[in-house]
């Protein structure tokens, strides 16, 4: 995190130049980095209202496990090349496991075009997808955490896109 000083009256109070970033890393992200970390954050300071919402829309029971993700435990990935799992998938995880993986072909879906906020929504919904796996949600549930996330972000910033056009379905 970083900081600034700032002295009033006497008494030193810390700034907040940037967010408070949740996960654990983003790692091999480069350009993308900020716009993950920012996505996680936003889910991070509103968990009530993320949670609250996406249980509402989708009868999934959230959990503790899904909380560390985004806020402490979390690792993201982005891979380098599309071989593997990557030919086939926009993003992946292993179920227990707390790194999920963004394929190249997403992230330059979601990067080449569009604004932070339409990013910033697409990288959430496929953080919360991913995320679901690998807390041992299955294929039905992961989709429908991706939807309502998406729609929440929407619901509490300017988003101009479909979810259709974040590059992965």
């Amino acid at each position: 995190m970083l900081r600034s000083a700032l002295i009033v009256s006497g008494v030193m109070a810390i700034l907040t130049t940037s967010p408070v970033y949740a996960l654990g890393d983003v790692v091999d992200c480069a350009d993308k980095t900020e716009d993950i970390f920012a996505a996680a954050d936003v889910i991070v300071r509103n968990w009530d209202d993320w949670e609250e919402f996406v249980e509402a829309q989708t009868s999934v029971n959230i959990k503790n496990c899904m909380k560390n993700r985004f806020e402490k435990n979390g690792i993201v990935m982005c891979e380098s090349t599309s071989t593997g799992k990557c030919s086939k998938a926009a993003a992946w995880s292993n179920p227990l496991n707390k790194k999920i993986h963004l394929c190249p072909s997403t992230l330059s879906d979601i990067i080449e075009e569009g604004r932070k906020p339409d990013r910033r929504a697409c990288y959430a919904a496929i953080m919360a997808h991913e995320f679901a796996h690998s807390c041992d949600r299955m294929e039905i549930g992961s989709d429908a955490l991706d939807e309502a996330t998406f729609d929440w972000y929407a619901s509490t910033h300017n988003i101009t896109i479909p979810k259709s056009e974040c590059g992965f379905n």
